[in-house]
């Protein structure tokens, strides 16, 4: 499969811990032209690049408080990314980071394009005004190979008034699509579980970019492209990327 039909699930998963520097580059490595990564906010509003709000799975902190969002962001590049269940020891120098490392990533690759998912963990602390606020910089700094999605519609709808260009929303239900709060936002992206299509489920008529995931297999991968998917999103990039 083509580069431009692929986006690469929190990084290159498959052979690295998911959302770390390592899974990025990786993902890049193997030729992705899209990566998308997660975003929780730590206690003093930062952004890191995680995916759960609770950190037992990947970070091997079984505390029940243990949250994301209970520790400052200084706190939190300190503690380890490692998903050690699923590498052993083999990523244990790997820790939570912040965007920053997006900023030289993405100068030195310029072809490459990130989407930052917003989890809604956050809400429950902080306000969308707040969560736009924080990623502000990062908008100003990279906007142009950024794009901001969220399974959350009044934060993305939010986000395209404080100006920024691209955005996204991650589909809820499927009916979702004739609502008034999505066709408010006019997304340049719509991310679509591939559970929730569906039979007739008419992808090419949708005018968003539609991207599909958690796909694996190359021939459904191929079966949502020739359905009318624009995109397929996968755990494996490389996999996918090297079937002819």
């Amino acid at each position: 499969m083509r580069a431009d039909q692929l986006v690469a699930h929190r990084g290159y998963r498959a052979r690295a811990p998911e959302n770390t520097r390592s899974a990025i580059i990786a993902a890049i490595e193997a030729g992705a032209l899209f990566v998308e990564i997660d975003i929780q906010f730590s206690a003093d509003c930062q952004p890191v690049i995680y995916h759960d709000a609770c950190m037992g799975r990947v970070s091997g902190i079984e505390h029940a408080d243990r949250m994301v969002v209970d520790h400052r962001v200084d706190e939190l590049v300190r503690l380890p990314a490692s998903e050690s269940e699923r590498f052993g020891v083999a990523f244990e120098a790997e820790k939570i980071v912040t965007l920053d490392i997006l900023s030289d990533i993405l100068f030195r690759h310029p072809e490459v394009h990130v989407f930052l998912e917003i989890k809604t963990a956050s809400l429950v602390r902080f306000d969308r005004q707040m969560l736009i606020d924080a990623l502000e910089p990062y908008r100003l700094q990279l906007q142009k190979q950024l794009v901001i999605i969220s399974a959350d519609y009044p934060l993305i709808a939010l986000a395209a008034k404080a100006n920024w260009q691209r955005t996204g929303v991650v589909l809820n239900d499927w009916m979702d699509l004739q609502g008034q709060q999505i066709k408010g936002i006019l997304p340049e992206y719509v991310f679509i579980d591939k559970v929730a299509l569906p039979e007739s489920s008419a992808l090419d008529k949708i005018a968003s970019t539609t991207v599909v995931y958690e796909v694996g297999d190359i021939g459904e991968a191929r079966a949502l492209i020739a359905a009318g998917a624009d995109l397929v999103e996968t755990f494996d990039i490389g996999k996918l990327l090297s079937a002819s």
